[in-house]
Order: C-alpha cells, then sequence, then structure tokens
C-alpha cells in the first residue's frame, strides 16, 4: 500500500536526520507532490504515523516529528527484523549450507 511506503520513507528521513525530533514534516500538499499521490494517500500514511507516536500534528502549526520517534521507529524495526527477516535468512542459510562463520569472514 502506497501510504506504508510512504510512513517508511519518511521514518528512514527521521533516522537518518534529515527530519529531526520537534522540527516540522513537510506539510500534506507538499508531500503529496514530492510522491506524485492523492493528498488523501499522504492523510492515512500521516495518521499512521501519528498513531504509531512518530508523529503529532499540532494544530495551526503542522506535524512534527516526536522526542521518541527514533527510539519508536528502531524498535518497531528490530521486531520486524528479529521475527519477520532473520527467521528467513536463517532457513536460506540451513538449506544452502551456510554456516555463520563463513558469512562473518565474507563481511568483516
Amino acid at each position: 500500500m502506497m501510504y506504508v511506503e510512504i510512513a517508511d520513507a519518511i521514518n528512514d528521513k527521521i533516522l537518518t536526520g534529515v527530519y529531526q525530533a520537534g522540527r516540522r514534516v513537510p506539510n500534506i500538499r507538499l508531500t503529496a507532490l514530492d510522491f506524485q499521490v492523492n493528498h488523501n494517500t499522504v492523510i492515512r500514511a500521516y495518521d499512521l504515523l501519528e498513531r504509531e507516536g512518530i508523529i503529532q500534528n499540532q494544530r495551526g502549526i503542522g506535524f512534527s516529528v516526536t522526542a521518541e520517534a527514533k527510539d519508536i521507529i528502531i524498535h518497531k524495526r528490530k521486531e520486524w527484523f528479529y521475527h519477520e527477516l532473520l527467521p528467513d535468512v536463517f532457513r536460506q542459510m540451513r538449506l544452502m549450507g551456510i554456516e555463520l562463520n563463513e558469512i562473518w569472514a565474507d563481511y568483516y
């Protein structure tokens, strides 16, 4: 769903410091233009981010990044990594007979 992709892109920008805690994120109209989507799609993305505690709406000012945003995003992504991605990676490693020490030697 496109609104989830927009939310993920905003999360990436928060993690990389493009959008910082306490600072505003672009308004809905500008974000819609950037992603070339209907503004309703951006509204859904911002609603999702707000429900997750990543951004907050300040009436008359717009949406800004919460102080806890980075921690929330990292926690959520670690959960996904540990519970969704890693099990499949380990399954693939078992199927191909790859040992952890091989990976470690190749990349470090």
